[in-house]
């Protein structure tokens, strides 16, 4: 997952998305190529909102402004379709940590991950709420990978 995911290099072999060999050198180059990964430390600022985490470090055209109204909306949207629900103006900070995991799942999906690994996050889901996201994922035309 580590290698998948440009955190190590490999030693042999390739890596091929949609059929095309690819080199991923750092954490960058998957995120272009919609690979995402939830790692087993979320990576989360405790005292920012779910929807503040979730578009941290994204640029909205040219503007230094990010419109959180619009990232709040469709925040709420993807955690609907996926059954992942939660508040976009929530505290990550007074979440307790199964949402906090949907958190960084659906910063993921907003970010339009087509393959999201799972670094052994859906051990904190329930086995029923496990089961639902990752059907929901399979419908949707989502991979998932778990470690």
């Amino acid at each position: 997952m580590q290698i998948l995911y440009g955190f190590h290099s490999m030693d042999s072999g390739e890596i091929l998305i949609d059929g095309k060999r690819v080199r991923l050198g750092s954490p960058k180059t998957p995120i272009a190529h919609g690979i995402g990964m939830v790692h087993q430390e979320f990576m989360l600022v405790r005292r920012f909102s779910v929807v503040e985490n979730t578009i941290l470090g994204l640029r909205d055209g040219s503007s230094p402004l990010l419109d959180l109204q619009r990232a709040s909306e469709k925040l709420k949207d993807l955690s609907n379709r996926h059954g992942l629900v939660l508040d976009p103006a929530a505290k990550v900070e007074s979440l307790p940590i199964g949402v906090q995991q949907r958190v960084e799942i659906l910063k993921l999906l907003y970010r339009d991950a087509r393959l999201l690994i799972l670094d052994e996050p859906t051990a904190v889901l329930t086995p029923r709420r496990g089961t639902s996201y990752l059907r929901s994922c399979a419908g949707s035309g989502k991979m998932a990978a778990r470690s």
